[in-house]
């Protein structure tokens, strides 16, 4: 018997070597100046939205990348591209979390880690709701696979990018270490080339 795979879901990823020490300032210079705001965070800090224009090396090589995910989902480069929609800043502390959430009104999102420990926690991803439900409310599991497994995840990891669709529901695990996990994350949407 055949098993052929439709409608996988994307995650894209890839290590760069870019000027972390930059970026690292910048959020901490942002921190020092503000509160910040609560939103999938618990614990921590999020900056406001900041323009991508002050993270231009590492907004290179996000389009650079994103032009990736075009290619596979079947689209022409140069009929339709990606432009960043937001960005902000997340600084997260021993104990501190993101809570399971998902990226309304943009195509791609993702997420650069300026700097993670090894205890920095995990980025999760999971299957929608009705999929897994679906998969695993008849009969128990014995061993999760592609078609039954319901999470999957990621560790934080310094210099690592992270690219998913922005429908796909995702949570940050709880950082245990005494450094902290420092990320960019943003969101892109899909534009028409002229």
């Amino acid at each position: 018997m055949n098993l052929d795979f439709y409608f996988p879901t994307p995650i894209w990823w890839v290590d760069l070597d870019i000027d972390n020490d930059y970026l690292l300032k910048y959020i901490y210079d942002m921190r020092d100046k503000s509160e910040g705001r609560k939103v999938s965070n618990r614990g921590g800090w999020q900056s406001e939205e900041f323009p991508s224009d002050d993270i231009e090396e590492l907004r290179t090589e996000v389009y650079k990348n994103a032009g990736r995910c075009i290619l596979d989902y079947g689209m022409d480069p140069a009929v339709v591209g990606m432009f960043f929609g937001n960005c902000w800043a997340n600084i997260n502390t021993r104990g501190n979390t993101n809570q399971i959430h998902l990226h309304h009104g943009s195509f791609v999102s993702g997420v650069y880690y300026p700097y993670a420990s090894e205890g920095a926690g995990k980025i999760f991803f999971y299957k929608n709701f009705d999929q897994y439900f679906i998969s695993t409310s008849m009969a128990p599991i014995e061993k999760h696979t592609a078609l039954s497994g319901g999470t999957v995840y990621y560790p934080a990891k310094t210099g690592r990018l992270l690219l998913f669709p922005s429908n796909l529901l995702h949570a940050v695990d709880e950082n245990e270490d005494d450094e902290d996990r420092v990320s960019i994350a943003f969101n892109m949407a899909l534009m028409k080339n002229e």
